[in-house]
């Protein structure tokens, strides 16, 4: 049986310190592993300005959220990996924009695509008003995220790699006039 298990937001984010993953976390994930289980981090910064929460949700401001763009962070995550590896689980890093994530231990990455961040605003015709390649049609605001999934693909293997979406999410005003036809044509792109 396969078990899943988000921990998406649930670390006590006042103990993360520049961005860096503490021990606490150790313990916090790998009480949350079973044996053939994946667990999914939350949402981790690949670069210094890659934290860009502030301002966009009230209850997110001036909150750190661990980061992976430093030899310190990767070493970080590292014991925290093993430790959920220990118990059998399976782990995937969450991750704002495409980043080093294989040299610390994780088994894959979920890249997030979803709530009215970056990579969801270019896939809502009600908030994506480009007129280029990445504007218009379904086709095209689909574009970038799938752009994004291939160059990680291509770097760690696509089958270390997810992506998360809120097709029938209205985060942030980005909605979707079809949400059934963007979930459809990014399941079978």
């Amino acid at each position: 049986m396969f078990v899943f298990q988000n921990c998406s937001g649930t670390i006590n984010q006042d103990e993360i310190l520049h961005n860096v993953p503490q021990p606490h976390a150790i313990l916090y994930y790998s009480q949350r592993t079973t044996k053939g289980g994946l667990l999914i981090a939350e949402a981790t910064g690949v670069s210094d300005t890659a934290q860009g929460v502030s301002g966009l949700f009230p209850f997110t401001e001036g909150i750190p959220t661990p980061g992976i763009w430093t030899k310190e962070q990767v070493e970080a995550w590292k014991p925290i990996v093993d430790a959920v590896h220990a118990r059998g689980g399976i782990f995937f890093l969450q991750i704002w924009h495409v980043g080093r994530v294989s040299n610390s231990g994780f088994d894959g990455v979920e890249i997030h695509g979803a709530h009215g961040f970056l990579v969801d605003q270019f896939m809502k015709d009600q908030v994506n008003d480009r007129t280029d390649q990445y504007g218009g049609s379904l086709a095209n605001r689909c574009r970038f995220a799938l752009e994004i999934v291939e160059a990680v693909a291509n770097e760690i293997g696509a089958d270390k790699v997810g992506i998360r979406l809120s097709p029938f999410a209205n985060y942030m005003e980005s909605g979707d006039s079809n949400p059934n036809a963007l979930g459809l044509y990014m399941a079978n792109p």
